[in-house]
């Protein structure tokens, strides 16, 4: 599976009783499908995947598909820091309908990198699905390397990375890495780093004054200057999007770091 564009990691809404607000949810999907992305994410950990239970993962899955009705992709969070657990989610993204899933590293087990590549290998064996592997060490504690990646690049059905580690010379680097093992144009990187090679944008941002088209396209291809102006220009809204937020009970309130 190809991946190229804009794909939205959704927040999961809730409402004061804390159950999944679904009239919400269908709503933001709509909203986000008007403003012109590729795919949408459900239950991913933007969307709360690490608090959700099991049905709640299942249902937030099953709207995204039943609302996007097959005009943009959709791709379902199905990580675990648990091989077993996160075989069963995957296999319920895949019978749910999902054209992919996103399986983020075992968080807090901190796995050695040959025990990574047999994590994806045993979820790939047991599904059919694409497989997305998320790479963010900030959150899991462990930072995949350029050459396992490499290794789950020759795994059938590992079609994709997403790498979140936050640096433009990974990427670079994973990119010639790739092109030598001749894999280049049979994996994705997804990453907002503006890296040139195949690299896939993918963002968590649903902000109504970012154009999409302009901003988050323009690493296909375009003059880095015009890039780098509109992530300048862009600057104040993306810090704006990453303040910290808590939910209790539907009770949403902000504390800013700075």
């Amino acid at each position: 599976m190809n991946f190229e564009g804009t794909y939205v990691a959704m927040v999961t809404p809730f409402t004061d009783d804390g159950n999944i607000d679904e009239e919400g949810f269908r709503s933001n999907i709509n909203y986000l499908i008007d403003k012109g992305v590729t795919g949408l994410l459900g239950a991913g950990t933007s969307g709360e995947s690490a608090t959700l239970t099991h049905e709640e993962h299942r249902k937030v899955v099953e709207i995204l598909i039943d609302e996007v009705g097959g005009r943009v992709e959709t791709v379902a969070g199905s990580g675990s820091n648990s091989t077993h657990e996160a075989i069963e989610l995957t296999k319920s993204a895949e019978e749910l309908g999902a054209d992919a899933a996103l399986v983020i590293t075992p968080y807090y087990n901190k796995p050695q990198q040959h025990a990574l590549i047999k994590h994806y290998q045993a979820i790939s064996d047991a599904t059919d699905i694409p497989i997305i592997a998320y790479n963010v060490p900030s959150r899991t504690g462990v930072d995949m390397s350029v050459e396992t990646i490499v290794e789950l690049a020759k795994i059938d059905g590992v079609d994709a990375v997403k790498e979140a580690s936050g640096s433009v010379n990974k990427v670079s680097k994973l990119y010639k890495a790739l092109t030598k093992e001749g894999l280049e144009e049979d994996f994705n990187i997804l990453s907002s780093t503006g890296s040139s090679g195949n690299t896939r944008n993918k963002t968590t941002l649903s902000i109504e004054d970012l154009k999409y088209d302009s901003f988050f396209f323009s690493a296909l291809g375009k003059p880095i200057f015009q890039r780098d102006n509109l992530f300048i220009q862009n600057a104040p809204v993306i810090r704006g999007v990453f303040v910290q937020l808590y939910l209790y009970y539907g009770i949403l309130s902000s504390c800013n770091s700075d």
